[in-house]
């Protein structure tokens, strides 16, 4: 358990010093409850901080908190804002993303 308490402790103290990829993976942990107990308002304050920064990571992860609700009202449109910003990155999870809100037509006309 100290292992797991030393990591998340290296990672905030990273993520506090405005590293977006420590950002990105605190909010992860948070968001899947594997490390910690699932808190969706530290994953979402986590993935917005690397959002900010730019961390194509943090906006697909992001966009998923939106397009299922986990925290916050359901915004599919947000999602796919999300979604694209990290796909234009070369994310290949949000170029999936992605595709397949334009195949169903969730967030955007359907084509």
């Amino acid at each position: 358990m100290e292992l797991v308490e030393n990591e998340i402790h290296d990672l905030q103290l990273r993520a506090e010093k405005g590293d977006s990829e420590a950002q990105f993976e605190l909010g992860k942990i948070y968001y899947e409850g594997k490390k910690v107990e699932k808190n969706y308002d530290n994953a979402i304050a986590w993935f917005q901080k690397s959002t900010k920064l730019g961390n194509a990571k943090g906006q697909n992860n992001l966009g998923l908190v939106y397009y299922y609700g986990h925290g916050v009202k359901k915004n599919k449109k947000k999602a796919v804002a999300l979604w694209r910003e990290s796909a234009e990155q070369g994310l290949d999870r949000a170029q999936n993303n992605l595709g397949i809100a334009y195949y169903n037509g969730h967030g955007v006309k359907k084509n």
